[in-house]
């Protein structure tokens, strides 16, 4: 099985730190595998500017051919997958969801595919997380990355 691991991606370092725990976690398991976007040289490479933002929108401004691709890229994931671990803990608030929001309707367009929200607050009360588009595109929530592990590890294997 293939799963996404959408969220947040932001120069905080923990948006790219739990997509690696995922990872480890299966790391012996060979019945799974993951898209991960941080795990590419795009993103590598736009991780060191990660102390310096004028410089990281720089970076994206003068790579239009690799920053262009990042949607068309995803939605490949979204529809190649097997369901998404879907990380609404948000690490910088001053950056939008916006591409998450995407992948989430793009699996709104696939019911059949399961995606694991994973919030460490009240998902029942937060704004992002209560809202209707993203209720209908996940399937059930968790509070940690451990717990989605968990779910996919005990329904999935």
């Amino acid at each position: 099985m293939i799963w996404y691991l959408i969220g947040q991606i932001t120069a905080d370092q923990r948006t790219y730190d739990w997509r690696k725990d995922v990872s480890a976690h299966f790391a012996e398991q060979e019945i799974f595998k993951f898209y991960d976007p941080c795990n590419n040289k795009f993103n590598l490479m736009a991780l060191e500017f990660s102390e310096n933002v004028q410089k990281f929108r720089e970076f994206v401004r003068d790579n239009p051919q690799y920053s262009q691709m990042i949607p068309t890229r995803d939605m490949g994931y979204v529809f190649s997958s097997d369901g998404a671990i879907c990380n609404l803990i948000n690490y910088t608030p001053e950056k939008p969801f916006i591409g998450t929001f995407f992948e989430l309707a793009w699996y709104r367009l696939t019911p059949w595919k399961p995606v694991i929200g994973i919030f460490d607050g009240d998902h029942t009360v937060d704004l992002v997380c209560r809202h209707p588009f993203v209720w209908e595109a996940i399937t059930t929530w968790v509070k940690s990355v451990e717990e989605a592990c968990d779910l996919v590890e005990t329904m999935f294997s």
